[in-house]
C-alpha cells in the first residue's frame, strides 16, 4: 500500500497490524531515521526485557550474506515477543534482497522496515511495496513551515512546554528541512529549560545552534531585494558552514511563498501589505518583519510570481540534475535576483 504524505504522522504512530514490512523513502534523511525510529518503537517497547528484540542491518551485511536478513526475520527470541528488523540505507541494489525477504515477513510475526533514499516512481523496490496490501510505502518529505511549526508544538508539549508567539517564530526560522537535526535542537532545548513552563525568545536565542539562521536571513532577503553580491557571499557562507543545499532551497521556496501570499491577501482585503504581512501564521521573525514589510511594498507581483516558479523549478534540478547542488542553487540565485531586482 501507499501512504499519502498528509497522513505519514500519524500512520508511524500507530501502524497497522496488518502491515509487515515499510519502506521509508524519500530527500529528507533526517525524517526517514526519525519515522523509522517511531515505528521502530511502536513494534519493541523501550523497556522491552529482551534487546535482541531489534535489530539493525546495513547494505554490507547482507552483501556478505545475503540469506541474514531472511534469517533474522524468521528468528525467535529468548524472551518471546515480536522482532524488529531495521535495514538501514537499502536501495535498488538490495532490492531482491528485500523482496526475498518480503516473503518471510508476510507469513510470520516479526516486522521489517527498511529506511531508503529518494526514490523516484519507477523503482522496483518502491513499486513492490507499493503494490503489496501486508506492506507500506511511506514518503518522507522535508517539513514545510507549518509542519514544522506542528513539530516544534508536539515535542514541547511532551516535555509539558509551550512555546510563545515570539520563540515559536524564532525557532521555526532557525530549524529547517532536516527533521533530525530540528529534533536534536529541540532535545537541546528541552535540557537548557530543565522543566515544564513557558518558553522564551531568549531561551531559544541561548540554545539554537551557530549563526546559521541569519546567515540564512542574510540570503533570503538578499535574493528578495536583487542583491546579487550580497546574496552569492551569503549562500557561500551557508554551504561552507554545512548546510544542505535542500534546507537553502526550502527556505527560499518558503520565504517567496510568504511574499505571495502577503500580496495576495493585501490586493483582496485592500487593507495594506503591513497589516497583511502582521496576519502571517505563523508570524514573522520581529527582526525581520520591518524588512519584510518593506521589500513586500517594492515588488511587483508579476515578477514575484516568475521568482516563485523559477524557485519551484530549482527544486526539482536539485532532485534530478547530475548537475552540483552548489552551482543549481548558485544559478537560481541569479535567475532570482535578475526578476527582484
Amino acid at each position: 500500500m501507499k501512504v499519502a504524505a498528509g497522513k505519514v504522522e500519524g500512520f508511524v504512530k500507530a501502524p497497522p497490524a496488518a502491515i509487515r514490512a515499510f519502506l521509508l523513502y524519500g530527500p529528507d534523511s533526517g525524517l526517514i531515521s526519525a519515522h523509522g525510529r517511531t515505528l521502530a518503537r511502536q513494534i519493541v517497547c523501550d523497556n522491552d526485557a529482551d534487546p535482541f528484540n531489534a535489530v539493525r542491518l546495513a547494505p554490507e551485511d547482507v552483501r556478505k550474506d545475503p540469506a541474514r536478513l531472511g534469517d533474522e526475520l524468521a528468528a525467535t527470541t529468548l524472551m518471546g515477543g515480536q522482532r524488529v528488523v531495521t535495514c538501514h540505507g537499502f536501495g535498488e541494489r538490495e532490492r531482491g534482497t528485500v523482496l526475498a525477504a518480503l516473503e518471510v515477513a508476510a507469513g510470520g510475526e516479526n516486522r521489517l522496515i527498511v529506511l531508503s533514499g529518494d526514490l523516484k516512481p519507477a523503482s522496483k523496490l518502491r513499486k513492490a511495496f507499493e503494490g503489496t496490501a501486508a506492506c507500506a510505502a511511506i514518503p518522507c518529505y522535508s517539513d514545510e513551515t507549518r509542519s514544522l511549526v506542528q513539530v516544534i508544538r508536539e515535542t514541547l508539549a511532551g516535555a509539558g512546554m509551550e512555546a510563545d508567539r515570539d520563540a515559536l517564530a524564532l525557532l521555526s526560522t532557525s530549524l529547517g528541512a532536516d527533521r533530525s537535526l530540528s529534533l536534536r535542537e529541540l532535545e537541546k532545548l528541552i535540557l537548557y529549560k530543565g522543566r515544564p513552563g513557558p518558553v522564551r525568545e531568549a531561551d531559544v536565542a541561548a540554545i539554537i545552534a551557530d549563526a546559521a539562521p541569519l546567515n540564512l536571513d542574510t540570503y533570503l532577503y538578499a535574493v528578495t531585494a536583487g542583491d546579487l553580491a550580497g546574496a552569492d557571499a551569503a549562500l557561500q557562507r551557508l554551504l561552507d558552514d554545512g548546510q544542505a543545499p535542500i534546507r537553502v532551497h526550502n527556505a527560499l521556496t518558503q520565504h517567496l511563498a510568504k511574499f505571495v501570499e502577503v500580496l495576495g491577501a493585501a490586493s483582496a482585503s485592500g487593507s495594506g501589505v503591513a497589516a497583511a504581512a502582521q496576519a502571517l501564521r505563523p508570524p514573522l521573525f520581529w527582526k525581520v518583519r520591518e524588512t519584510f514589510i518593506r521589500q513586500a511594498g517594492r515588488i511587483r507581483p508579476a515578477r514575484l510570481s516568475a521568482a516563485l516558479r523559477a524557485a519551484q523549478g530549482g527544486g526539482i534540478d536539485l532532485r534530478v540534475s547530475a548537475l552540483p547542488a552548489d552551482l543549481v542553487l548558485s544559478r537560481l540565485t541569479l535567475r532570482l535576483c535578475q526578476l527582484l531586482r
